[in-house]
Formats: C-alpha cells, sequence, structure tokens
C-alpha cells in the first residue's frame, strides 16, 4: 500500500537467509523456490487514493479469493487476489477511513458459518459492518468457454451495508473481534434463539457454542462491546483522555491504552451483555 494509491501483490522469495523460516505462501513460490532470490511484483492495481489501513485478504467461496482495500476516501476495494488483482466491487461509505477493516465470519441461528463481513471505523464517527458475499452460479449456466470462476469475476459480487454504528468521536483504532461463552441479550440474537427450537441447535450446534462481540475504541476514550450481529451497543465505558490505539484480545480479555499512559484490562462477563 502506497500514498499514491497503488495497491501491489509481490512474490517474496522463499528464504531471506540461511537460517531464516520461508515466510511466503505464495503458490507459485512453492512451484520453483530456488529461482525465486529477490521480491517480483505479480500485480498492481490503483485505489485512486492514499491508503492509511491495513488490507486483509479472504475467501468470499471455495474458488475465489479477495483482498479488501479501503482508502482514506471511504472506498472499500474488493480486489481478485489469486489471479491479475482484477478490481471486482467498489463500496463506499463517505467518510474518511484510517481504521483497518475487521473480518468476521458471521454465523447463523444454528451455528453455521455464513457469509463473511468486514467491520472498520471512520471519521464520522461510525462504525460499519459490510457483507460481501457471491452469487451462486449452477453449474448447468457454464458454458464450455466460460467457468465458475470467470463469470463469478465479471461482476456477480454482492456488499450490503448491515449496520452501523454511531460512536461518541472519530474511530481510528482498527475494532477487534472477541467470542466468548455467554448469550448476548439483543434483540436479534433473542428473536433468532426463539426461532431455532431447541432440538435443532442440540443437532446442528455444539452446546459449547459462543457468541461473537466486536470492542471498538473512540478517539475520546470510550470503551464500546458491541453484538457483532445486529451492532447493538451492549457496554460502554469512558477509560480517559484519546485512544488510537487498537484494543487485543489476551486470553479471553481485552487490553487497550489511552493517552493517559494507561493501560487497562477487561474481561467480558454476563452482566456486560
Amino acid at each position: 500500500m502506497t500514498l499514491d494509491g497503488k495497491v501491489v501483490k509481490l512474490l517474496l522469495p522463499w528464504k531471506v537467509g540461511e537460517d531464516s523460516e520461508k515466510y511466503n505462501w505464495d503458490a507459485e513460490s512453492c512451484k520453483h523456490p530456488s529461482d525465486i532470490t529477490e521480491p517480483s511484483k505479480i500485480w498492481q492495481q490503483t485505489a485512486e487514493f492514499p491508503i492509511f489501513s491495513t488490507p486483509i485478504i479472504f475467501s468470499v467461496q471455495e474458488n475465489l479469493v479477495v483482498a479488501a482495500v479501503i482508502n482514506v476516501k471511504g472506498n472499500v476495494l474488493i480486489y481478485d487476489y489469486s489471479n491479475s488483482g482484477q478490481l471486482l466491487l467498489t463500496y463506499s461509505v463517505n467518510a474518511n477511513v484510517f481504521c483497518s477493516p475487521l473480518l468476521v465470519q458471521d454465523i447463523d441461528q444454528f451455528g453455521i458459518p455464513s457469509s463473511k463481513s468486514i467491520v472498520f471505523g471512520a471519521q464520522d464517527r461510525y462504525l460499519y459492518k459490510i457483507t460481501l458475499s457471491s452469487v451462486q452460479i449452477p453449474d448447468n449456466f457454464l458454458s464450455e468457454k466460460k467457468s465458475k470462476r470467470e463469470i463469478i469475476t465479471e461482476g456477480n459480487l454482492n456488499c450490503v451495508e448491515k449496520w452501523k454504528v454511531l460512536h461518541p468521536d472519530h474511530v481510528y483504532a482498527t475494532p477487534c473481534l472477541l467470542s466468548a461463552n455467554l448469550e448476548c441479550s439483543c434483540k436479534i440474537c433473542l428473536q433468532h434463539d426463539n426461532m431455532a427450537s431447541k432440538e435443532l441447535l442440540q443437532e446442528s450446534a455444539s452446546s459449547n457454542a459462543k457468541s461473537t462481540f466486536i470492542a471498538s475504541v473512540s478517539t475520546d476514550g470510550t470503551f464500546h462491546i458491541l453484538c457483532a450481529k445486529s451492532g447493538t451497543l451492549l457496554k460502554q465505558h469512558k477509560l480517559g483522555n484519546n485512544i488510537f490505539s487498537s484494543p487485543i484480545i489476551i486470553d479471553n480479555k481485552i487490553v487497550v491504552g489511552n493517552r493517559d499512559n494507561f493501560l487497562s484490562c477487561y474481561q467480558l462477563k454476563s452482566t456486560d451483555i
């Protein structure tokens, strides 16, 4: 990522030195590892504006791996990571973004993984969740000249804003994900629990199924716990002065630092949600 908006995928050497560990996991480097002695460019695209956030790479489905990049103008750009880097989809939140995206694996009411989403904050004080999905192409729709991959990369991706949550101030820090053996009290989660019978839940999900929460901070020093599914604000606590650093999860505890030179540690309890 560069300040002039370049998005580049590099093929790195398999090893830097005799004692160094391999750090490049690209399939191309595995084919001829001894031939790769210096970084080489696989593809290059442009995001038009500077990029201050860290991109993330994930699979939308089995045959499609994408790179999600957010430029400073709030444009979410989805590139075909595995191939030529083709721009597949653009989505804008119309606000400056310095926060890196957080990948969230969505879970349905039966505990089964469904779509994937990204969560990020913006200068307009909102924390956004957008969900990326692809149109399933039936095999009988394929022609002899077109593969399923070629059809998918022609624009059959969809991006939907699931929720946005207003914070007291700008959101510059990357949020983090927390899974806990706690039941969420928000209306959406309670409705899902009521829709699924106990028998179906026992068959489809284990008794230790976890709920997913998001910890986020705003620059005024406020710490938040939200339901990852609905975006419902479950807990809010003022830590002190400005916060720009991201919270992290350690042994099921949330650790976050602020401009008062304090490092705070929290453990999520049932009374918080």
